[in-house]
């Protein structure tokens, strides 16, 4: 595939005095590309895309009368790369192209081919890739990496709710540090939901819904929310991130479609069953897992561990489930939460109640589960063959 370069080659390395913020540093480009078509089928888009540019980094020009204006036309992606031994990597970026593509038939969408996408994210991460950041003595940043925001919007430009048949591929980056440095904590609540019907594809409005969630969670002290299933009995995700649950040693992952993501790192760690198994960890086949069965483990203590897991999150504990008072939710389980209180398993809060995850410390299985994706994705565990794939300089 052939790729235009309208712009320049970085010439100096991005230098810093301290570890930055998650996705703080923009890079000078972005990669663009237009679909131009029409749909036959429901299932079946007919058309070309143009060849692809690399350009500076600048805003779109569209009209308010775009698809994605007015229909929400529109998913992205998450990549990432890390600098291994002075040489970038990118870490199973085809899996992030195939799911661009599925989630782009569930809004049909046009989308480029897995092989386009891949080679406009090579050339972009090759063009800037002394944005990676450094210490100003020029030693590593712990935990920084490069993200891969790859994104697919409608361009036709209609009234009326129907396919569009133009669209525009394009993908910057951002580099920084981690995307949480601590254990972390979920408001746990049956009043939203996250994603029904569409939930496996990365579409921003399932994102713009948890906005205001997120909000009310972040008053009551906590990073992310926690949602259930329309039945408010099982377990879904957080807004921004898939989880797991650690009880008597078994790692469960709820199972994807009706509000949880198509998870590409839900998949790597089931495909990294066998090799966790050596190292303690038993991954469970992906299955429903209750509410009843997470308070009910923790009062007990058979939940020993929870995580967020994800492209951006990579493995984040969860130390805490934080609970409105009041609330229907909590009123359910007064009995468990008096007796769990009696074993000093809850923190009272005025206006919440939280649960104490466990030792209120990352588990054991959490952290094999971290330093393996993460070991592998940094270099310093062997990964499966083709699961890194080096960035060469193609300009």
């Amino acid at each position: 595939m052939k790729i235009r370069l309208n712009s320049n080659r970085i010439t100096e390395r991005y230098q810093t005095d301290s570890t930055p913020l998650f996705g703080s540093i923009p890079t000078a480009h972005m990669f663009v590309m237009d679909g131009i078509g029409k749909w036959d089928s429901p299932y079946k888009w007919v058309g070309a895309w143009d060849e692809g540019k690399i350009i500076p980094f600048q805003e779109f020009n569209l009209t308010p009368d775009s698809d994605i204006f007015n229909y929400g036309a529109g998913l992205f992606e998450g990549g990432k790369f890390n600098k291994i031994d002075g040489k970038l990597y990118i870490w199973r970026p085809e899996m992030n192209a195939a799911r661009m593509k599925r989630g782009a038939n569930r809004i049909m969408l046009p989308s480029p081919s897995v092989e386009a996408q891949l080679a406009g994210y090579k050339t972009l991460i090759d063009i800037d890739r002394l944005y990676f950041p450094e210490l100003k003595d020029g030693s590593p940043i712990n935990g920084a990496s490069g993200y891969i925001r790859p994104i697919l919007i409608g361009t036709e430009k209609k009234l009326g709710v129907k396919y569009g048949a133009l669209a525009r591929f394009a993908i910057y980056i951002k580099m920084g540090g981690p995307y949480f440095t601590d254990s972390i904590k979920l408001w746990l609540q049956d009043e939203y939901h996250r994603g029904i019907n569409a939930g496996e594809a990365k579409l921003g409005g399932n994102y713009a819904m948890h906005v205001f969630p997120k909000a009310i969670g972040t008053s009551l002290g906590a990073n992310e929310v926690l949602y259930l299933d329309y039945t408010k009995r099982f377990l879904r995700e957080t807004g921004a991130s898939n989880i797991f649950v650690d009880k008597n040693w078994k790692i469960t992952f709820p199972p994807f479609g009706d509000g949880v993501l198509d998870s590409n790192t839900v998949k790597t760690f089931l495909e990294l069953r066998d090799y966790l198994a050596h190292e303690g960890v038993m991954i469970e086949n992906q299955r429903e897992f209750s509410l009843e069965e997470l308070i009910d483990g923790i009062a007990s203590n058979e939940v020993t561990g929870m995580g967020c897991v994800g492209n951006a999150a990579c493995v984040s504990p969860v130390k805490g489930l934080i609970i409105k008072k009041n609330s229907i939710l909590h009123d359910k389980y007064v009995p468990t939460f008096s007796s769990m209180r009696r074993d000093g398993k809850i923190i009272d809060s005025p206006d919440s109640i939280e649960l104490i995850i466990g030792n209120g410390q990352p588990s054991k299985a959490s952290k094999t589960m971290y330093h393996t994706i993460s070991g592998m994705q940094r270099g310093t565990i062997p990964a499966p063959e083709g699961w890194l794939k080096k960035i060469e300089r193609i300009f």
